[in-house]
């Protein structure tokens, strides 16, 4: 079974898109209950795909991998055509902020660019980072690195060190009515409202989280991790409570969550896809085209 590493969904529940190991690429238009393989270049199979983001109705998608791999889709994820890219390094993350899509990848490569166009590479140094994230409340990117820190793009290019009260990696960001919520090796849950001063949340688990989202009220928010590990706040990521998985993915690390509305996804190893319907309180177990 392949690990399914991204996962797109679009703002209105209809369309969800996943991709991952050897190349995967599959998607479903009817809520998960089935899915099908999409068609990418010739070549693409040998390659991992690691993440998968769009427009919020799936008209244009974007999937990133291995060796620079970059792709391409205008058919709501049905083909796929490969996109030059400035590097041949993985590039692990694709942040679509609504007009420009961002790219980090390994090295502390950070790329942009318009639509389907080749990006420019706009950041390349030693910097080990571990995301992005684009906060829609500050117009503004934020890079994470290994080591905790978080980065802030400013106006005039340039990056500012925020820190981020923890030393352990950083793993995914989100926003929330509590400010800026992150989550990282260990279980470690940090929040700010100013990115100068940060808190530790008390988390009830000491596996590492992988990512997190925040639903639209602000104040509900799920995290997934190693593990079959799902937490869940309601109240903007102050305090956390462990949720179960379905039975047959209790043990499967997830590495995405994603939501729309009340409703919200989860994928991770061996091809597992989970959904809730309410909120991230309960979940159910899809058949996938790998598991």
């Amino acid at each position: 079974s392949n690990d399914i590493r991204g996962l797109y969904v679009s703002a209105d529940g209809s369309l969800a898109v996943a991709c991952g190991e050897k190349g995967l690429i599959m998607r479903t238009t009817d809520h998960g209950h089935s899915w099908q393989s999409a068609n990418g270049p010739d070549g693409i199979p040998h390659t991992n795909l690691l993440s998968v983001s769009g427009t919020s109705d799936g008209s244009l998608l974007l999937a990133a991998g291995e060796s620079g791999v970059l792709l391409a889709s205008k058919d709501y994820g049905q083909t796929w055509n490969a996109i030059k890219t400035p590097t041949n390094r993985a590039i692990y993350q694709v942040e679509y902020d609504g007009g420009a899509t961002w790219y980090a990848g390994t090295g502390g490569v950070v790329m942009n660019g318009l639509g389907s166009e080749e990006p420019k590479l706009v950041r390349g140094d030693a910097v080990l980072l571990s995301g992005l994230f684009w906060s829609s409340k500050r117009k503004t990117l934020l890079a994470f690195v290994s080591n905790g820190t978080l980065f802030e793009r400013l106006p005039t290019n340039q990056w500012a060190d925020h820190g981020s009260g923890s030393y352990e990696t950083t793993q995914a960001v989100t926003e929330t009515s509590a400010g800026i919520i992150t989550v990282g090796g260990a279980g470690k849950i940090m929040q700010t409202r100013d990115l100068i001063q940060w808190s530790h949340r008390p988390s009830p688990i000491s596996k590492s989280l992988r990512s997190i989202a925040a639903l639209s009220d602000g104040l509900k928010v799920i995290a997934v991790g190693d593990g079959g590990s799902i937490l869940l706040s309601r109240d903007g990521g102050l305090t956390w409570e462990s949720r179960s998985a379905p039975p047959s993915a209790a043990t499967k690390d997830l590495s995405v969550v994603r939501v729309i509305g009340r409703s919200a996804w989860a994928v991770g190893a061996d091809g597992v896809i989970l959904s809730s319907a309410d909120s991230g309180q309960t979940w159910i177990f899809h058949e996938s085209l790998t598991n």
